[in-house]
C-alpha cells in the first residue's frame, strides 16, 4: 500500500514542474537552434542585435537550442514543454535516491513526500528552460559522490566525466558548479568521517575522477573561454540587476514561505541535532546554494531540492517510526510477514489499481496545463502576437526597438534584429533598461542609435513618453502594446488607421 501511495505522489510532484512556455528567453534560443541546424556552424558574433552587432557572441547553451527548436518545428510551444519533462522527471527520480541515501530507514511514502516538499519549494522557478538542467547536473554529481562517501561506490565515479561533458554543452553557463561540487566533497569527506557519518575514504577517487571531468568540460566550441563567461560583462549579462532573476529573492513574496520554512528547520538540524543526523556533503552543498540564491533567486531551483535532503537525515527517523506503526502496517494485512505471500496478493491488487486511475489522472491533469490552445493563448497573453503582426502588415523595415522581455520573440517572429535581448552583455541590457524606464531623457539614446520604432508595453513609461515626445507618432496601440514610428520616417507605412 505505501509502495502505491509513493507512486501516486512522486507522479502529482512531477506533474507540478509542468509548464506552458512562457519563458521570454525562448524564442531566441529557438533562433538561435535554428540558425545552427541550417548552417551546421554556431554564430561566433552577435547575430540578432544592432546594438552589439559584430561583438563576440556565446551559445553557451547551443546543444539545447538545437533540442529546443526541432522540439518547437515537430509540436510548437507544447513540443517545448514536452522536451523538458524528461528532465523534471530526472530532478524527480534524483532527489528520490538522495533522500535513500541520506536516510534509508525511510518508507517510500515519506520518501515521496521529500519529493513534493522540494518540488513544492520551487514552485516559482519551474519553467521549459535549460536551467531546469542545472538543477539535473547539480543534484546528479551530489547523488554520484554521495554514493561513493557512503557505500565506497567507486564505479559510480565514472558518471562524472559524462556529466562534466554534458553540463558544458547543454547549459555551460552553469558549468563552473561541477568543480565547485567536487571541492565541497573534498572538504565534506573529513567531517564526515568524523561525524560519523561514513567511513573513512580516500581522496584521490574524488580528485581523479574530478579532474576528468573538468577535462570533459572543456570539450565544447568555447573551450576555456566557456569558463569565464558568466563572468565576462563583455559577453554576457550574467549577474546584472537589471534581470529580475539575477536579482535578490522577495523573502516577503507568499510563494517564498515553503523556502523560508526550510532555512529555518534547517538551523536545528545543524546545530542541535547528534552528529549522525548530519551529513556534511549535504548541508555544505544546500549551504552554498542557499548563499548563491540569495544574491539570485534563479538558483532557488537548486538550493530548495537540497535543503530538503539535507533535513532527511535528521527528520527520516521520526517519519519512518510514524509512517511504520504497526497498528498501521497491520491493518492492511500486506506488510505482515505472518500474512500469507496470496493474501498480500490480493490486498496490493486493489491499491496498484486505484494508483494507476489516480496517476492517470493525474498525468491527464498535467497535459491541460501544457496542451496546444492554452499554449498559444498563453503565448499571446505574454508575448505582442497582435502588434508584431501589425508591424510586419506594415511594411515597416526601419530600425526597430522592442521592449528587452519582448525582443527574442520578436526576433523569432520577423527575422529582424533587436537592441538587447536575454544573451546580450550586461552595458547594453542596462542601458536598455534605463531607457524604458525613462531613468534620464530618452531622445539622445534613440536618436544615436537611429531607432525609427519602437514596440512597448502600453502602460510603460517609454510608450507615455513617446505619446507626448515631439518628432514621434503612435503608429498601433492595443491593451498589451504600443508602436510609436518617428513622424519623418519613410521606411514604415504602419499608422493607427492601416492597422488592423
Amino acid at each position: 500500500m505505501g509502495g502505491s501511495l509513493a507512486a501516486v505522489v512522486l507522479a502529482l510532484a512531477w506533474v507540478a514542474t509542468w509548464r506552458p512556455q512562457l519563458d521570454p528567453d525562448a524564442w531566441w534560443h529557438i533562433a538561435i537552434g535554428d540558425s545552427i541546424a541550417a548552417t551546421g556552424t554556431i554564430p561566433p558574433t552577435e547575430p540578432f542585435s544592432w546594438l552589439t552587432a559584430g561583438d563576440p557572441f556565446v551559445a553557451h547553451s547551443w546543444l539545447w537550442d538545437v533540442l529546443l527548436a526541432g522540439a518547437w518545428r515537430v509540436a510548437g510551444a507544447t513540443g517545448t514543454s514536452l522536451l523538458v519533462l524528461p528532465v523534471t522527471a530526472l530532478v524527480v527520480w534524483l532527489v528520490w535516491c538522495l533522500v535513500g541515501v541520506a536516510a534509508p530507514q525511510m518508507p517510500p511514502l515519506g520518501r515521496a513526500g521529500l519529493v513534493v516538499a522540494a518540488v513544492i519549494v520551487t514552485l516559482p522557478t519551474w519553467a521549459p528552460r535549460a536551467q531546469t538542467l542545472d538543477v539535473v547536473f547539480v543534484l546528479a554529481t551530489v547523488l554520484v559522490l554521495a554514493h561513493y562517501l557512503h557505500l565506497g561506490a567507486r564505479r559510480g565515479l565514472i558518471a562524472l566525466p559524462l556529466i562534466g561533458l554534458l553540463w558544458a554543452n547543454l547549459h555551460g553557463s552553469a558549468v563552473l558548479a561541477f568543480p565547485v561540487s567536487i571541492a565541497i566533497a573534498l572538504v565534506a569527506l573529513p567531517l564526515g568521517v568524523r561525524w560519523g557519518a561514513w567511513p573513512r575514504r580516500p581522496f584521490r577517487p574524488i580528485v581523479v575522477a574530478g579532474l576528468a571531468g573538468v577535462a570533459a568540460m572543456l570539450v565544447n566550441p568555447y573551450g576555456v573561454r566557456l569558463l569565464i563567461y558568466p563572468f565576462d560583462r563583455e559577453v554576457a549579462s550574467a549577474f546584472s540587476p537589471a534581470i529580475v532573476e539575477w536579482g535578490s529573492p522577495d523573502f516577503g513574496a507568499v510563494e517564498l514561505l515553503p523556502y523560508r520554512v526550510l532555512l529555518a528547520a534547517l538551523l536545528p538540524v545543524a546545530v542541535w541535532f547528534p552528529a549522525r543526523s548530519r551529513d556534511p556533503l549535504l548541508l555544505l552543498t544546500a549551504a552554498a546554494w542557499t548563499f548563491a540564491t540569495l544574491g539570485a533567486v534563479r538558483f532557488l531551483s537548486i538550493a530548495g531540492p537540497l535543503l530538503v535532503v539535507a533535513l532527511a537525515p535528521a527528520i527520516g527517523v521520526a517519519i519512518g517510526w510514524w509512517l511504520g506503526r504497526p497498528e498501521d502496517a497491520g491493518a492492511a494485512g500486506s506488510d505482515d510477514p505472518a500474512t500469507p505471500p496470496g493474501a498480500r496478493a490480493t490486498a496490493r491488487g486493489p491499491a496498484v489499481a486505484i494508483a494507476a486511475v489516480a496517476i492517470a489522472g493525474i498525468l491527464f491533469a498535467g497535459w491541460l496545463i501544457i496542451d496546444p490552445p492554452r499554449q498559444d493563448a498563453a503565448i499571446e497573453r505574454r508575448q505582442p502576437v497582435a502588434a508584431v503582426a501589425a508591424l510586419e502588415s506594415g511594411a515597416c523595415t526601419t530600425s526597430l526597438l522592442p521592449a528587452y522581455g519582448w525582443a527574442g520573440y520578436v526576433l523569432w517572429a520577423t527575422g529582424r534584429q533587436v537592441g538587447a535581448y536575454g544573451n546580450s552583455a550586461e552595458g547594453p541590457v542596462t542601458e536598455q533598461a534605463r531607457l524604458e524606464a525613462v531613468a534620464e531623457d530618452p531622445r539622445p539614446w534613440l536618436d544615436a542609435h537611429a531607432v525609427g520604432a519602437v514596440l512597448m508595453p502600453a502602460e510603460g513609461p517609454l510608450s507615455h513618453w513617446l505619446d507626448e515626445a515631439d518628432g514621434w507618432r503612435l503608429a498601433y496601440r492595443d491593451p498589451q502594446a504600443t508602436i510609436h514610428i518617428r513622424s519623418d520616417a519613410t521606411d514604415c507605412s504602419l499608422s493607427l488607421s492601416s492597422a488592423p
